[in-house]
């Protein structure tokens, strides 16, 4: 909230500002979307409200857990 305006006034284009913040809040739902859909084909009614514990050991559950931690850290640059 406190970083809208200094990330507007320094934009190159400020009037691209609410197109840009949509897009970005577009992409990020999409992925989230996307995410739980694929959890929901592979694991069905079974699945469980935290869907990272279903994955067991093994690269997918790696490879998640490098995702969320990746994306825990670029969402704080």
């Amino acid at each position: 909230q406190f970083l809208a305006l200094p990330i507007e006034a320094s934009m190159a284009r400020p009037e691209q500002y609410p197109r840009t913040l949509c897009a970005a809040f577009a992409a990020c739902t999409a992925f989230n979307v996307a995410f739980g859909s694929l959890a929901l084909h592979a694991f069905g009614p079974r699945v469980r409200e935290i869907v990272v514990l279903d994955l067991g050991a093994g690269w997918p559950s790696c490879a998640v857990s490098l995702h969320a931690r990746l994306h825990a850290h670029l969402a704080f640059l």
